[in-house]
């Protein structure tokens, strides 16, 4: 497979390889200081599966499948969020933008191989959304399974127009929360222009904005609208700051920096939002930051002085270096 990617994509993947994945396969989460912590996170799954489709490489798609399959999946219908891949004990909850992942990468393989075990997977992972992850007619951040009860909110974040529109267009059933889901985040853009809130609170049905504004959570939000013409304004925002700056910070106290802080995480997303907008310059541009956090003995991507790297910045990466060559 890394014989047709570029080199900086074959250097990265190796990375992922020897430094993120552990003997039994699992997919480590973070590693401070050259240690690997103990927790291996669902969303990485579905980010790497994303990319093995991009590749056409089912051999890669079915290992991620298999263990997302057996160590995963709750005996109640739904995707823990995390486990400790030490103990295999899981976190006793859901993140709907992490199963959601999981249902669009079955949904695609299947479409793309025509194998009705995807299908029959891709139902499966369907139905504990529905049952776990909805109310009424809109989705919910999470379902606690301590608890046995639901979010009673929505993150903007979370809400992947692309993603949900390509489901809704398979499963009749997702159509009704496409497009509340799609009016919960269109009508969010003249809230507090130039940037997004946070979330949607279903107890008081408004929309909820914190400071400082974290820009992770605004180019995800960004990114999860499949009309870029909604987010002109975000993005005339991002352009000033870069054209002026040469950089975007991690926090904002509205339009001023709280401090000197960067993430690479946000600068492969927005290179990846730019080749949405068909900005292909723009693109290559923003991607040039991220080399920022490359360091000489390391092919990965992070904070190579302090030996701080986290799956979901290499895998976020990954996917940029794969779209740029599509």
């Amino acid at each position: 497979m890394e014989r047709s990617v570029s080199y900086k994509e074959k250097e990265l993947l190796s990375f992922i390889r020897r430094d993120f994945i552990d003997n039994r396969g699992f997919i480590i989460s973070k590693i401070e200081n050259g240690k690997p912590l103990e927790y291996s996170l669902l969303e990485s799954y579905g980010e790497l599966m994303e990319y093995a489709l991009l590749r056409g490489d089912k051999n890669l798609f079915d290992i991620l499948l298999s263990i997302v399959d057996k160590y995963f999946y709750s005996k109640e219908g739904y995707l823990y969020w995390r486990i400790n891949r030490l103990n295999l004990r899981p976190d006793n909850s859901t993140a709907l933008i992490d199963s959601i992942r999981i249902l669009y990468a079955l949904l695609c393989v299947y479409d793309t191989f025509k194998d009705k075990k995807y299908m029959e997977m891709g139902e499966k992972v369907a139905d504990g959304i529905l049952k776990f992850n909805s109310s009424g007619e809109f989705f919910v951040d999470y379902y606690d399974g301590n608890m046995k009860e639901k979010a009673n909110k929505i993150s903007l974040f979370y809400l992947d127009l692309r993603k949900l529109k390509k489901i809704a267009e398979i499963l009749p059933s997702f159509n009704k929360y496409y497009i509340t889901s799609k009016k919960i985040l269109e009508n969010s853009v003249s809230i507090n222009s130039p940037f997004f809130p946070k979330e949607f609170d279903f107890f008081t049905f408004s929309y909820k904005t914190y400071y400082p504004l974290n820009m992770l959570e605004q180019v995800i939000t960004a990114i999860n609208f499949n009309d870029t013409n909604k987010i002109k304004g975000f993005l005339e925002f991002v352009k000033n700051e870069i054209n002026n700056y040469n950089k975007l910070n991690t926090f904002y106290m509205d339009h001023k920096v709280l401090k000197d802080e960067e993430n690479v995480a946000i600068y492969a997303i927005l290179a990846r939002l730019f080749i949405f907008c068909n900005d292909r310059i723009g693109a290559k541009r923003i991607l040039n930051f991220v080399e920022k956090f490359s360091g000489r003995s390391s092919s990965g991507y992070g904070d190579f002085l302090g030996k701080v790297y986290y799956a979901f910045d290499q895998l976020e990466v990954l996917l940029t270096l794969s779209y740029m060559e599509e």
